[in-house]
């Protein structure tokens, strides 16, 4: 499934909007410190995830078009 994903050109964008979107979840923690200080960890690990998808998608966009 990721490799049909990562063939398509759409998912280069996909994954830039997933970024943007990461970076509304960071400042939506900062803005609700006290209330969602829990969820610091779970947040890191989705940003993460989503940094690292974007990583191989640009690496697999060059290399293999």
């Amino acid at each position: 499934m990721f490799m049909i994903l990562f063939n398509d050109i759409n998912f280069l964008i996909f994954s830039f909007i997933i970024f943007i979107f990461s970076f509304f979840f960071i400042f939506f923690y900062f803005f609700f410190y006290f209330y969602l200080f829990t969820y610091l960890f779970f947040l890191l690990i989705i940003y993460l995830f989503f940094i690292i998808i974007i990583i191989i998608n640009i690496i697999i966009y060059y290399f293999y078009y």
